[in-house]
């Protein structure tokens, strides 16, 4: 679901997206308000959302609460090009990741695995390859050195994010680093 904020907003503008996300935003908000408030609408969106939301979320924001705050601060702050580009790291880098640190990861830092650090990097970088072909990208600036240290910041970031929900950081500060790199 997460590959569609990029996707869209490659094809978007910065003001409508800032709209629809602060939009979305505002909505996960309230629903949020509203599951903490009462006790029992929590337990009903545990019972019968599971598959949306992880067990260790039931006292504390979603997933998609950070997701959705880091994706509007990333189009408020910074160029077209690098928030497509980090966007779609989080968006595939993390599932991916997740996938494989899970079934395969035996090798454990900080509380993840090194099989899916190295899978985030793979996924990111290979998905900058691509977004570098993309005429509006090429177009923009987007390059083999942004991609490089995109997918780099990208991956050190979401293992270090375990204070704070790298649905959060990972585009944030992921974009802070290309932006800083390009200068």
């Amino acid at each position: 679901m997460g590959v569609l904020f990029p996707i869209g907003y490659y094809f978007g503008h910065k003001p409508g997206a800032t709209i629809f996300i602060s939009f979305l935003f505002i909505l996960i908000l309230i629903f949020e308000v509203e599951r903490f408030k009462k006790p029992g609408f929590n337990r009903w969106v545990f019972e019968h959302l599971s598959s949306l939301v992880k067990s260790k979320e039931r006292f504390q924001p979603i997933g998609t609460t950070y997701f959705l705050f880091g994706v509007l601060l990333t189009v408020i702050l910074f160029p077209h090009h690098i928030v497509v580009a980090s966007l779609t790291f989080l968006a595939l880098g993390d599932v991916v990741a997740a996938a494989v640190g899970e079934r395969y990861g035996r090798i454990k830092i900080l509380g993840k695995t090194l099989e899916g650090s190295i899978t985030f990097f793979i996924t990111a970088f290979v998905a900058g390859l691509l977004l570098m072909r993309l005429p509006r990208m090429q177009m923009e600036g987007l390059n083999l050195e942004l991609v490089i240290w995109g997918a780099v910041s990208a991956t050190v970031v979401e293992l270090l994010s375990f204070k704070i929900d790298d649905n959060l950081t990972v585009p944030i500060l992921t974009s802070l680093v290309m932006v800083l790199v390009s200068g």
